[in-house]
């Protein structure tokens, strides 16, 4: 039937007076400076060996984005020039995607003093504390550096201690929270450096669970990613968030502990959801935090800024800028 049907089909053409073969060229000719292949145009008929092969493939469907890999801002296409800052290492994430959309020096390690502190959280929170349980504080609790909230024989509770160690960056506190907890500084150490491991950090490294040695460092990369990881967590965000924490010794003696987050007071035009201050001379003054603007949350992390001031103004700068010429999806 097939050969009947050509026959007829080639005899109706001539009788037309047309050419098969012209008929078939000009009627199933495609124009191979215009042909798109998988999605790639054909330039004059010159195709790649490799774009060629993959020609014959099938193409795959389209899958919406994972919650695994959610789509990345994208910085505008006019934007302004990023501001100069006194930080020797900063950087901006975006906490959804995990995209940089700021840096500077991320990878060179360094101290970080006080910012320890999230990891000394998260180990604490690790071990379900009872927060209610009251703790009497001991000789060996004492350390120097910034400003002692709390001495021996002050009866506090565990919540007392996490508050303290986080809003006012109490040393003191937070050595009293270890031993809270039943650990020796060395075995609260281990678990610290175990926390970092979990977290994938590579030049990340603790010697003191308070941030009281140079030798305790880190990157702003790895910073960030602390930060992110203590951020998530309900207590430590609420705690971090506070302008000041009143505490009451049962012994009846009041202790107001004023955060060390002065962005917490700062009118800006984003919300802060989360901050951690740290300040050695070998680490310099240094500051991470987590910011919202319209439900955009990024994390940001300055270390080594120059001064008390400067190491807010810094990640100001960096935040405002970072929300003004990126663009997120919708």
């Amino acid at each position: 039937m097939v050969i009947i049907a050509t026959i007829i089909v080639a005899i109706t053409l001539i009788i037309a007076n047309a050419n098969p073969i012209a008929f078939v060229r000009n009627n199933f000719h495609v124009d191979r400076s215009q042909a798109q292949v998988l999605g790639v145009s054909e330039a004059n008929g010159d195709m790649p060996a490799a774009t060629a092969a993959s020609a014959v493939t099938i193409v795959p469907e389209s899958k919406p984005v994972s919650a695994e890999n959610p789509p990345a801002p994208a910085i505008k296409s006019v934007y302004k020039k990023t501001p100069d800052i006194s930080a020797r290492a900063a950087i901006v994430m975006d906490v959804k995607s995990q995209k940089v959309l700021w840096e500077k020096n991320i990878n060179e390690q360094s101290s970080i003093a006080s910012i320890t502190k999230l990891i000394t959280a998260l180990v604490a929170l690790k071990h379900e504390p009872d927060f209610a349980r009251e703790y009497v504080m001991r000789e060996d609790d004492r350390r120097e550096g910034g400003r002692i909230n709390l001495f021996w024989g002050d009866k506090i509770t565990v919540k007392d201690l996490f508050n303290a160690s986080l809003v006012g960056s109490d040393n003191t506190a937070t050595i009293a929270l270890v031993h809270a907890l039943g650990f020796s500084e060395t075995e609260f150490v281990a678990k610290m450096n175990e926390q970092a491991a979990e977290l994938g950090l590579k030049d990340t490294v603790f010697v003191d669970p308070i941030g009281l040695s140079s030798n305790n460092k880190s990157t702003a990369s790895e910073v960030a990613k602390i930060a992110a990881s203590a951020f998530l967590k309900d207590q430590i965000r609420r705690t971090v968030t506070q302008r000041r924490y009143v505490l009451t010794t049962k012994q009846g003696k009041t202790r107001i502990i004023e955060s060390t987050d002065d962005l917490l007071v700062e009118k800006t035009a984003y919300e802060v959801l989360g901050g951690k201050t740290g300040y050695l001379n070998s680490a310099g003054f240094c500051f991470t935090g987590k910011f919202s603007q319209d439900g955009r949350e990024i994390i940001s992390v300055v270390l080594g800024s120059n001064s008390v001031d400067t190491r807010f103004s810094d990640t100001d700068a960096l935040v405002a800028w970072a929300y003004e010429n990126y663009v997120w999806p919708k």
